[in-house]
């Protein structure tokens, strides 16, 4: 029965970790050519193990991406140094994505550097999401701008966090961020606090949203009448983490009532 040395046992366990790893890993040598890959590098990549043997890296990558590749590659074999960074890879039919790439020296001693193994994760769902959270913070930031309406966003407890432009203008502020940091309630006139309480317990306890009047103090101590719409912020778990109150100014509606009655 042969008996399995230290060599013989890294080397199974190398090929255990390139079967199963869901990353792309791949090994370079002391020139730089690719040596050994993992099945799912050449999944991720579209290639064969045949077609990828002994070629170099920044083969696999776009040309404008292949220089800095090339300078970080030199860094690793030159200091040692570790390094984690994003390229646009290019797969065998010759469509692009995005990978996060983290490379790292093999050294044989404590001195003496013998490859590079290359951990490759394609980013593109990642990419993705942040796309999406982009053009949604854009959407966000548009609605706040265009909205006529007052609009404030809180945290679970009540400070305010973000309002749109149209809270200067409502309230009396010279700037939105003379604003945030505020209570919420502290618009309020106090004798509307206990209301406003009772209707927020309301809202928690599955109660149907409504539009309600309330009184409010400018910053200049003036009282608006106001038109408010409040919805809570969850997440995921539907655990309550803020609050978005819109505002309506109404007091020249309510003033011209007064005359009209």
């Amino acid at each position: 029965m042969h008996t399995l040395n230290k060599h013989d046992i890294a080397d199974l366990q190398l090929s255990a970790i390139l079967h199963a790893s869901p990353d792309g890993i791949v090994i370079l040598n002391t020139s730089g050519k690719i040596v050994t890959l993992s099945s799912s590098s050449l999944k991720m990549f579209g290639y064969k193990h045949s077609e990828a043997i002994g070629r170099l890296p920044t083969d696999f990558i776009v040309a404008k991406d292949q220089a800095r590749a090339s300078s970080n590659i030199g860094s690793i074999f030159k200091d040692g140094a570790q390094i984690l960074t994003e390229y646009t890879a290019v797969k065998s039919d010759g469509s692009v994505f995005p990978v996060e790439v983290n490379a790292e020296a093999i050294w044989e001693s404590s001195d003496d550097i013998r490859g590079i193994i290359l951990i490759i994760r394609d980013i593109t769902t990642r990419k993705q999401q942040e796309e999406m959270l982009r053009k949604s913070e854009e959407l966000y930031r548009s609605f706040l701008s265009a909205s006529p309406d007052a609009v404030f966003i809180t945290d679970r407890d009540g400070q305010i966090l973000t309002v749109s432009p149209a809270v200067s203008q409502m309230f009396g502020y010279s700037s939105e961020e003379d604003i945030k940091g505020k209570q919420l309630l502290g618009l309020f006139v106090p004798d509307e606090i206990e209301r406003i309480k009772c209707s927020l317990i309301q809202r928690i306890n599955g109660a149907r949203q409504i539009l309600k009047e309330y009184k409010c103090f400018k910053q200049d101590g003036t009282i608006i009448n106001v038109e408010v719409n409040s919805e809570y912020i969850r997440d995921n778990n539907n655990a309550i983490i803020g609050m978005v109150a819109i505002a309506r100014d109404i007091t020249a509606k309510k003033n011209q009532k007064k005359c009209s009655g």
